[in-house]
């Protein structure tokens, strides 16, 4: 972890936890070149605007930017970089939220947290429940029908397999993968996401995009229409997942999968695990092999697998505590803790005596344990703990359990009171992998023990 010349900046630094957002009215946001950036964006700013409705934020960026956060209802302008209103919106700006050309300077990018953490550290917020916003237009809707009627009622596949941003995250035996794909998948109809052709002639079970130069726009309303996805690690993994909801095999080896875990929103992943150079994030001179060495029978083998059985759980990434003690440089120990674990940890922090900022409660990617004048903060001044029973459901995706999670999870942050959970429905989704799901479904009546009746139902 080199810091010579300069000194260590993290996502966790007050510079971005100090944002004065109850006093500002106009931010200026600034997202980076990536497209798949931008859609993690979308649940930032959706997280800004629920917290503080009275901002103004306008995005300024490359047209990439505005082909995601078009009618967005948290955006109220888009300004092109470089142009006479950038100047005049930064000199209104009460905030500007600056991503171009951070993240690669931020230690825990690399292999220490995951990205969408990252993002919404940048930003000062802490993501409970992410919502993540795209407006399909319908003449998209009505230009992707079209595209898809000569092939008629077919399974549709999305598949993205390349990137022009990164060829050691694209999959080099792309037409041998699709030949392996179509020859167990006789009926399905493969649709290649992206701007370069997928084979040299056309394929009449391939909707080629690059070929047919479909934008990027009508590339979304096409994944609608998919069933599942097979995808590196690239803009269409964000979309299949985040935004279609449908099954999603990921092919990994440059980054962690792991660390795109959580949300309740599963996937699946493949990657070439006896290698030691897994997670490396472009830190290990290389030939790719973890890309070279994935074989199309296998990677085809495990789509086929995961259309026919679902979506195992995620393995959970170890548990390591850290304790900090009072004189240390807290966050050179917490950087070095993440950048040294190879395989990626969910990183717990006891902070005993105190020496974290105050807003270190509220960071994303890692669990800091409260210190006990917080303990104390919240204890009420005479009297026992009061003990509340919230019945509702918990994990599921409708609105009603993100309300119940999000007001759960205060109770057990910000009081003392003994919470007890009784859902109200059966769990859709497991909540193993996620610090505040695991918080909760501790407090599940069917886990825990409880000691005493309750003060509130």
């Amino acid at each position: 972890m080199a810091t010579v010349g300069r000194a260590l900046r993290t996502s966790f630094d007050a510079e971005f936890w100090e944002r004065p957002y109850e006093r500002a009215h106009n931010v200026l946001l600034y997202p980076t070149s990536a497209v798949g950036d931008s859609l993690l964006l979308t649940a930032v700013v959706n997280e800004l605007k629920r917290r503080y409705p009275h901002l103004c934020i306008t995005l300024c960026g490359e047209e990439p930017a505005e082909w995601v956060f078009r009618s967005h209802p948290g955006i109220a302008a888009f300004l092109p970089a470089g142009g006479a209103h950038e100047v005049q919106a930064r000199k209104t700006a009460d905030i500007v939220l600056d991503y171009r050309g951070l993240l690669a300077q931020l230690p825990e990018y690399y292999n220490g947290i995951g990205l969408l953490e990252i993002l919404s550290n940048v930003a000062g917020v802490r993501l409970h429940e992410p919502q993540f916003s795209y407006q399909v237009e319908p003449s998209e809707m009505e230009a992707a029908a079209e595209l898809l009627r000569p092939y008629g009622e077919r399974l549709c596949i999305g598949v993205q397999l390349w990137t022009p941003k990164d060829e050691r995250r694209s999959y080099p035996h792309r037409r041998a993968l699709l030949d392996e794909l179509h020859r167990r998948l006789p009926e399905a109809l493969f649709l290649c996401f992206g701007t370069k052709p997928i084979a040299e002639e056309s394929l009449p079970w391939v909707l080629d995009c690059g070929r047919l130069r479909v934008s990027f726009r009508t590339q979304v309303a096409l994944a609608f229409r998919c069933a599942a996805f097979l995808t590196i690690d690239s803009a269409f993994f964000h979309i299949g997942r985040l935004l279609c909801r449908k099954p999603t095999l990921l092919l990994a080896g440059v980054t962690n999968p792991l660390l795109f875990a959580g949300y309740g929103i599963p996937f699946a992943f493949l990657r070439h695990e006896r290698l030691p150079c897994l997670n490396c994030y472009w830190r290990t001179p290389c030939r790719i092999e973890c890309m070279e060495e994935l074989l199309p029978a296998a990677v085809a083998e495990s789509f086929e697998r995961m259309l026919r059985e679902g979506i195992a759980p995620l393995p959970p990434l170890p548990v390591y505590e850290l304790r900090l003690r009072a004189g240390e440089a807290w966050k050179e120990k917490l950087v070095s803790t993440l950048w040294h674990q190879r395989t990626g940890i969910r990183l717990k922090v006891l902070d005993p005596d105190g020496i974290l900022p105050p807003y270190a409660q509220q960071w994303n990617g890692v669990e800091v344990e409260p210190t006990e004048h917080v303990r104390r903060a919240h204890q009420p001044l005479s009297g026992s703990s009061p003990h509340i029973v919230w019945e509702g459901t918990q994990f599921q995706h409708h609105s009603l359990a993100i309300v119940n999670r999000a007001h759960c999870l205060n109770l057990l942050r910000g009081t003392s009171a003994e919470v007890t959970l009784v859902p109200y429905e059966a769990d859709g989704f497991c909540p193993e992998g996620n610090p505040d799901y695991e918080m909760l479904a501790a407090h599940d009546v069917g886990r825990k023990r409880v000691a005493c009746p309750p003060t509130v139902w």
